[in-house]
């Protein structure tokens, strides 16, 4: 049996070589990957990246920076001069018809 068993051996060295090679580079695609992804979905750089991309300021009511998110690398100076609101500009009178069906006639 052993005989049998090294003769087998013997005949498949070649296709050894080849399928640890595959396996060796299989395992090493899908270590890239995980590391990849695990590089991604991390809280740091995906605020780096999100900062780097869409730059955004947050302002509180009285003007002041309240979160700064990556605005400052790209605007000097800021400043804030609040509007004051108009009301009866912006209100508009509307009218509903409540009129129901039956009282249509």
């Amino acid at each position: 049996m052993t005989d049998k068993l090294n003769k087998f051996l013997e005949s498949t060295k070649p296709l050894q070589g080849l399928l640890a090679l595959v396996i060796i580079v299989s395992g090493a695609i899908v270590w890239i990957r995980i590391s990849a992804q695990n590089a991604v979905l991390d809280e740091k750089f995906l605020a780096t990246l999100a900062a780097r991309v869409r730059p955004t300021c947050i302002f509180d009511s009285r003007g002041a920076v309240e979160a700064d998110f990556g605005a400052s690398d790209y605007i000097e100076d800021i400043q804030v001069i609040p509007e004051p609101k108009d009301y009866a500009k912006n209100h508009k009178s509307c009218y509903y018809d409540y009129t129901g069906i039956a009282e249509q006639g």
